[in-house]
């Protein structure tokens, strides 16, 4: 009866140990049921499409979204980006979402839901690599703490004329160090977020 004890007690101090339940303020991929996925399987048709939900448990009064440009390594430019300002209750929850498409992947749409609106802007990305490179893409797995005026990269896609890729073992390296190796690519596009007050 002992082990049975121990065994239900360690199980629930466990089970509230996820890193997860500690974050208060956070932005992770959203998790999506059988027929929502299915839905977005359906309406893809081949582009990129990334659902990305939020919450934070203080007070801030705007977030921004963009796209910035790496050419081997170096930053060359941002490419466009979502703005929203105003929402200042202490707790917010709200999505993100981002198509990409286009032949090259350079076409981007971004749009934001939340308690308090939101908003949606479509860009081309400047640097259009060639259709002849290869490309490998990632975005976050799990979720990423939102720290007060902190970039937080959300999604990186690579363009090499080689076709060859170094990915990291564990690709939210590519996250957590967004300059791992960018200088081997001959474009990085990396999507990036930031909350400030």
């Amino acid at each position: 009866m002992k082990k049975v004890l121990t065994i239900c007690f360690l199980a629930i101090f466990l089970s509230g140990c996820t890193g997860e339940d500690t974050l208060q303020n956070y932005i992770r991929p959203m998790e999506l049921t059988d027929d929502q996925q299915h839905l977005m399987d359906l309406v893809s048709h081949g582009n990129e499409i990334y659902i990305f939900e939020f919450n934070t448990s203080e007070a801030f009064t705007a977030m921004e979204f963009w796209i910035d440009v790496y050419e081997y390594g170096i930053f060359s430019e941002t490419a466009g980006g979502l703005h929203i300002s105003g929402f200042l209750q202490p707790a917010h929850n709200g999505q993100f979402s981002v198509v990409i498409s286009g032949d090259n992947r350079n076409a981007w749409s971004l749009a934001n839901h939340g308690e308090s609106g939101g908003g949606r802007m479509t860009t081309s990305t400047p640097t259009i690599p060639e259709s002849n490179m290869g490309r490998l893409a990632s975005a976050i797995q799990e979720p990423v703490p939102i720290e007060l005026y902190k970039d937080i990269v959300l999604y990186v896609a690579l363009f090499s004329q080689t076709g060859r890729f170094g990915m990291p073992r564990d690709k939210q390296q590519l996250f957590t160090d967004p300059e791992w190796e960018f200088e081997t690519y001959s474009v990085a596009h990396v999507l990036k977020a930031r909350f400030t007050r």
